[in-house]
């Protein structure tokens, strides 16, 4: 056998063996879905967390009063800074707003107030709390930016009385605010917000001066 001969028989043998190769890979290769993948709205996904199917939600959160004001409290100067953690249920959806169910603890909170009547002394007092009472309503649930509106009631626990020793350790809060909720992906999202912050004793001790802020924070989501 010559040279051309052997050559010949290399090249069906190849040719043959491609063709098989070919074929095999048209049975097993699957439908091409780049095509639907790349049209798939990425809001969408994005917002798939604002649906009821991931109904608990864990967010770690962080605030700062700048400065206290007259409305039901007394007390002037007050600067507060807090951290803490917060429990989320969604508990129903209807059109694009959802209804939730939230659970805030305070982990710490520092204030720094001047001294009520007649005292005119700097103080400062650390306490830790917890806010069983709270809703909140996310707007525009479909779509990556949603503005909410909340309200949560509960309880301060003072490392002393508060505001000195005519008050008392444990006091009752009140807020109400408003945010805008940005979903970072299908699990984590960040909050930026602004909510009234009321603190008083209820009148249980010799005073009850009462504390008005406004707490600007920031809050991490995770679904």
């Amino acid at each position: 056998m010559n040279n051309l001969s052997r050559v010949k028989i290399i090249v069906v043998f190849l040719g043959v063996l491609f063709a098989s190769f070919t074929a095999r890979g048209q049975i097993v290769s699957p439908p091409d879905t780049s095509s639907e993948q790349a049209h798939t709205p990425v809001p969408q996904q994005r917002t798939q967390s604002g649906s009821l199917d991931k109904k608990n939600e864990y967010t770690f959160w962080i605030g700062l009063a700048l400065n206290s004001f007259q409305f039901w409290g007394q007390m002037k100067d007050v600067h507060i800074q807090s951290l803490g953690f917060q429990y989320n249920r969604k508990l129903l959806r209807f059109h694009n707003t959802i209804l939730e169910y939230n659970l805030l603890t305070n982990l710490y909170s520092n204030f720094t107030y001047q001294g009520f009547e007649p005292y005119a002394y700097r103080s400062s007092l650390t306490g830790i709390g917890i806010s069983p009472l709270g809703l909140q309503l996310n707007f525009l649930s479909h779509k990556t930016a949603q503005p909410f509106i909340n309200t949560s009631a509960g309880l301060m626990f003072m490392g002393k009385p508060f505001p000195d020793v005519r008050g008392k350790k444990m006091n009752f809060t009140l807020s109400a605010g408003a945010g805008l909720e940005i979903m970072l992906s299908r699990s984590v999202s960040l909050s930026l917000g602004i909510k009234y912050h009321h603190l008083s004793n209820g009148s249980r001790g010799q005073i009850n001066p009462g504390v008005d802020t406004n707490i600007y924070y920031t809050s991490v989501t995770i679904f």
